[in-house]
């Protein structure tokens, strides 16, 4: 007899490339950066740390702007 297979069965979802276009997808369609993981978790076995890493990386700027030392010191 044919088996058919489980319905239940979650795909991979662990190669860079993958999770970051996933992850542009969702922040275009007006998901918060906290909340991706979790959606994508409960339909993928996702690779936490690398999302993470590729959400935060692409959230933070590449170059922090250049501050003058007296600028600094005001504050300190």
């Amino acid at each position: 007899m044919h088996q058919i297979p489980e319905d239940n069965a979650k795909r991979r979802l662990v190669e860079p490339d993958q999770l970051s276009a996933v992850a542009d997808y969702m922040l275009s369609n007006g998901y918060a950066l906290d909340d991706i993981p979790v959606q994508l978790a409960r339909y993928y076995y996702v690779d936490l740390d690398l999302l993470n890493d590729i959400l935060y990386r692409g959230a933070m700027p590449l170059s922090l702007p250049a501050r003058s030392a007296a600028g600094l010191q005001q504050v300190a």
